[in-house]
C-alpha cells in the first residue's frame, strides 16, 4: 500500500528524466516569484514519493521509526547541481527587500530534495528594463560561460 499520490501520466516522462538526471537547469522571468505555470509544474512533478519520502507515513517503515526520523527524506539524490537563470525588473536592493521569493523557494525547498552536496548556481539579471544592450549581452555571456562549465 502506498501513501503517496500517483503522478499523472502526462508528467511521468518528465519524472523519469528527473530521476535519471545529475543536474537541473531552471530558466524563468521573475515577477515577484516564479511564474504560476512553473509553480504548477513544480506542484505536479516534485511530489511526495517522487522528490521526497515521508517515512512516518509509510506503514511498513513507520513501525521502526523514532522521533528523529520524522520529516522528509530527499528522493532526488541523483541530482548534484542546480542552476537557475532569471531576469528581474527591479534592482537588486528592491529584490532583496521583497524577499526574492523564487530564489528562496528553489534554494531552500528544492535543493534540499537533492543530493546533500548539491550546489546551486544563481544567475540573475537585475533591473532588466533599464540595462543597456552591452550589459544584457554581458549577462548572456555569463550565462553561456556558466553553462559551458556546468
Amino acid at each position: 500500500m502506498t501513501v503517496y499520490p500517483k503522478p499523472s501520466k502526462d508528467v511521468q516522462p518528465i519524472i523519469e528524466r528527473l530521476q535519471s538526471a545529475d543536474a537541473l537547469v531552471i530558466v524563468y522571468p521573475t515577477w515577484f516569484n516564479v511564474p504560476a505555470i512553473l509553480k504548477g509544474f513544480f506542484d505536479r512533478v516534485f511530489l511526495p514519493g517522487v522528490a521526497f519520502r515521508q517515512p512516518h507515513l509509510e506503514p511498513e517503515a513507520a513501525k521502526e521509526l523514532q522521533l528523529r526520523d520524522l520529516g522528509i527524506v530527499p528522493n532526488l539524490t541523483n541530482i548534484k547541481k542546480v542552476a537557475c537563470v532569471t531576469t528581474y525588473g527591479s534592482p537588486p536592493h528592491i529584490v532583496f527587500l521583497a524577499g526574492d521569493n523564487g530564489r528562496n523557494m528553489i534554494a531552500r525547498a528544492f535543493v534540499s530534495l537533492m543530493a546533500p552536496s548539491c550546489t546551486l548556481t544563481w544567475l540573475g539579471l537585475y533591473d532588466m528594463d533599464h540595462q543597456p544592450l552591452d550589459a544584457r549581452q554581458d549577462f548572456i555571456g555569463k550565462v553561456r560561460a556558466a553553462m559551458e562549465s556546468f
